[in-house]
């Protein structure tokens, strides 16, 4: 089985080459889809420089992760459909070739998510309930198709909304050795890269709210603080985000 894989890019100038380049040279992958959600840095010129090698899709304004994965899955033509991070350092054929294997090699594995353990300070990014937040993944298409048009409401809640698709069983994780990726604030300056967090995680908490039951004035006020917060909060909360106390 060949592989449409699906990168949804938001100011990813710092690594996208890398990324496309590695998938470039795997036997496993057939098409490359990369999805520009309006990106503002150098992302869109790289992705254009790659010509042929990828299809690039994009997009006049960002409409978020979620939509730009659906976005891919659309022109996809294999059976297997593998979402990527833009913004991965150290992406490998191994890599490629862990997230593939569980499906591969049994029928009743619907959905496969790769958990990045990377030798770094990061690596608390991706344990417990981080690790069910991986962009790394793999599906059958068809599976994907009747749910399209509620994914691409998600934005940054779409790692949620799958999960719940596929039960336990259904589902395979995957360590994926050595693959590192940048925080925020290693891609946007200090305000930006915490308004920019805290706008996923907003994002992550309406999902869950959808799930749990969160009350919609709880999470109103989180989308108040995400749209104007005050500097001496911003200071804060990056002074906390820095030493991994999210």
């Amino acid at each position: 089985m060949k592989v449409s894989v699906i990168i949804p890019i938001y100011n990813e100038e710092k690594t996208i080459t890398n990324v496309v380049d590695v998938l470039s040279k795997s036997r496993l992958i057939d098409k490359i889809i990369c999805v520009n959600d309006c990106s503002t840095d150098k992302s869109l010129s790289i992705l254009r420089s790659f010509g042929n090698k990828i299809n690039l899709v994009s997009l006049p304004k960002n409409y978020g992760k979620g939509y730009a994965l659906v976005e891919g899955v659309k022109i996809a033509k294999n059976e297997l459909v593998m979402f990527l991070d833009g913004d991965l350092i150290n992406l490998s054929d191994a890599h490629i070739q862990a997230l593939f294997r569980p499906i591969e090699k049994s029928d009743k594995i619907r959905a496969v998510i790769g958990n990045p353990i990377a030798n770094s300070k990061k690596i608390w990014h991706f344990s417990g309930l981080w690790s069910s937040l991986s962009g790394e993944r793999v599906y059958y298409r068809k599976d994907l198709l009747p749910h399209l048009k509620y994914l691409a409401k998600t934005r940054f809640g779409a790692e949620i909304y799958l999960n719940q698709l596929f039960t336990k069983d259904e589902t395979a994780k995957v360590p994926l050795k050595n693959l590192d990726m940048l925080f925020k604030h290693e891609k946007f300056r200090t305000k930006k890269a915490i308004k920019e967090w805290l706008r996923e995680l907003a994002e992550i908490t309406q999902e869950v709210g959808k799930r749990e039951g969160i009350l919609p004035k709880n999470y109103d006020s989180i989308i108040k603080f995400v749209t104007n917060p005050s500097l001496k909060t911003i200071k804060g909360k990056l002074a906390d985000y820095l030493n991994g106390q999210f």
